[in-house]
């Protein structure tokens, strides 16, 4: 009854949720960009981590030097939310990823005009050479839309709950966030 295939980690850090005032505050620790992003190098290093979403909440200029630094070390970086608007001025060729929101993902096979932008950002993925891929995914039905549309890779609902952060280094047997920047 457990699953014997590889197990891959892709994190949302949701990174604006919990920076201010120009630092990270993790586990009551305050971190600084710098500090953060070692973090998020060591974890990748150290285990499968295939995609960190949302890592940092900086000025752009910083975030683009990180999102090369992250991508040299083999993490995959991913533009998010797309279907609802671009929340990034990144050039497209910093992401490895073009992945539809949620409620995007609801709409589809309900609503031709989401279903006429899921297919042209699809196609652009493919253009650029990156991985078209969705989140919020809770139906069979909207697994079967997706793939059908050539979409390569989804996350939600139907195939596992989320967890909370605190909870993942218990999971993983790995020292927490506030352990390994100390």
């Amino acid at each position: 009854a457990g699953y014997e295939g590889t197990v891959k980690l892709a994190i949302d850090a949701a990174a604006s949720e919990f920076y201010k005032d120009g630092v990270y505050t993790v586990d009551g620790k305050k971190l600084s960009t710098k500090k953060l992003v070692e973090y998020y190098e060591h974890l990748a290093h150290t285990y499968p981590v295939v995609s960190i979403e949302d890592a940092l909440a900086d000025d752009m200029r910083p975030v683009l030097q990180t999102i090369e630094r992250v991508r040299q070390s083999g993490v995959m970086v991913a533009l998010t939310r797309c279907g609802r608007r671009a929340e990034t001025a990144a050039p497209m060729s910093c992401f490895d990823t073009i992945k539809f929101g949620p409620t995007f993902v609801s709409r589809l096979g309900h609503n031709a005009q989401s279903d006429m932008i899921a297919d042209t950002l699809i196609r652009v993925a493919d253009q650029y050479g990156v991985v078209a891929a969705a989140e919020g995914i809770s139906t069979e039905a909207q697994v079967d839309i997706l793939n059908a549309k050539g979409c390569a890779e989804g996350q939600g609902s139907l195939f596992g709950k989320s967890i909370p952060a605190a909870e993942i280094p218990a999971l993983l047997r790995v020292p927490s966030i506030a352990d390994a920047v100390a």
